[in-house]
C-alpha cells in the first residue's frame, strides 16, 4: 500500500476560498475543536485530500505529481492564502510484494511542492505477507 494524504490547516475563511479555487472540498474536513482520537481535539482547521493510493511508489509519485502539477497551473500558492500544507507519503515495507521500496521526488516536483508551500512527510510502514492475509 503506498498512499498519499495533502493535509491543508488554517483559518476556516481561508480553507473555504482554497476550496473555491479548487472546486473540490477535499476528503475530509474538521473545525478546531473538533474531537480527534483518543479524546485530543483538533488545535485548528483542516481539510484532507487523498490524492494516491497505489500498488507501487512510481505510481504513487505520479499520481501526486499530477495533482500537484494541477494545483500549480492554477496558481496555488498556500502562504498566499495563509495556509499551511503537508503533504504525507506513506509506503509500506516487508511483504513480498513490497521487502524495500523508495519514492523519488525530482527537483522540478520539489521546486513545485516548494512554489505551493507544502512540507513534504515520507514513512515507511512494516508490513507481512501474514498481515497482509487478513487484509484480502
Amino acid at each position: 500500500m503506498n498512499i498519499a494524504t495533502l493535509y491543508v490547516h488554517g483559518a476556516d475563511i481561508n480553507l473555504d476560498h482554497l476550496t473555491e479555487l479548487l472546486g473540490s472540498t477535499g476528503t475530509s474536513r474538521w473545525k478546531v475543536g473538533d474531537p480527534m482520537h483518543r479524546g485530543k481535539l483538533h488545535r485548528c482547521s483542516g481539510i484532507a485530500f487523498d490524492l494516491a493510493d497505489s500498488d507501487t511508489p512510481r505510481n504513487l509519485v505520479d499520481e501526486v505529481r499530477r495533482c500537484l502539477s494541477c494545483w500549480h497551473a492554477a496558481g496555488i500558492s498556500l502562504a498566499l492564502l495563509n495556509l499551511n500544507g503537508e503533504l504525507s507519503i506513506g509506503i509500506t515495507v516487508g511483504g513480498g510484494a513490497q521487502f524495500t521500496a523508495h519514492v523519488e521526488f525530482s527537483a522540478v516536483d520539489m521546486l513545485t511542492i516548494s512554489s505551493i508551500g507544502i512540507a513534504l512527510s515520507i514513512a515507511a510502514y512494516p508490513t507481512s505477507d501474514e498481515a497482509n492475509e487478513f487484509d484480502a
